[in-house]
């Protein structure tokens, strides 16, 4: 309910010159207007359409399924995954693969996915979700899929039996890269955290040495 992504947005996109999709509270056409305006090229959207399903079809409508992308956050229950929303705490009830099968004929443009159980970690990918979503639904959209990436060998052979079409990374980058030698009292969250997390790595990582990675790993790559 909180609307300071306009805010970020138009700081942002002043700089930044690459394709942006921006997501967080974002629940009514006014919403997605106003972050388009600001400088998104796409809106991604959760919490919203997980409680009214109709909203997919108006915003497909208004603005084009290429315009809206799907987050879709999966947690394990009872050997089934389940979609969450408010940042992974809270269970919608609705199955994965019903809610890919769903938001798909409701005109989504593409799908981001998520692991609720890895994302952070940097223990490696969740493939056992891949699997579970390709063997149950038909994907027909772009696929975008990451949580718990921790190092380059965890993108593997593994990823090229599922027809996804990007990898997203967090952790993996803004960790590895932060400045520790800085006083404490200027770095946000959890000092001890932060210092484990950095302790565990061996170099630091950007876009240019991922794509180069994967490249030459016979991935399909834009460099």
């Amino acid at each position: 309910g909180r609307d300071n992504l306009y805010k970020i947005l138009n700081q942002a996109s002043k700089d930044v010159f690459i394709p942006v999709t921006a997501g967080g509270g974002i629940r009514n056409e006014k919403d997605i207007r106003e972050v388009l305006k600001s400088g998104a090229d796409k809106i991604m959207v959760n919490s919203s359409i997980l409680a009214n399903p109709t909203l997919i079809n108006q915003f497909a409508n208004i603005f084009g399924s290429s315009t809206i992308c799907a987050n879709i956050e999966a947690k394990k229950i009872n050997n089934d995954y389940y979609c969450y929303y408010n940042f992974g705490r809270e269970n919608s009830g609705k199955k994965v693969s019903d809610w890919v099968n769903e938001v798909q004929d409701r005109g989504i443009g593409e799908i981001l996915l998520s692991s609720v159980d890895y994302d952070g970690l940097k223990k490696g990918m969740n493939m056992e979700l891949l699997k579970y979503l390709f063997s149950k639904c038909n994907i027909k959209v772009p696929l975008i899929f990451g949580s718990g990436i921790g190092k380059l060998s965890d993108l593997n052979d593994d990823l090229k039996s599922f027809e996804i079409s990007g990898i997203f990374f967090g952790s993996f980058l803004h960790y590895n890269n932060l400045d520790l030698s800085k006083n404490q009292n200027d770095i946000e969250g959890n000092r001890f955290f932060l210092d484990e997390l950095k302790k565990k790595e061996h170099k630091d990582y950007n876009i240019f040495s991922i794509k180069k990675f994967l490249k030459k790993n016979n991935f399909d790559v834009r460099v």
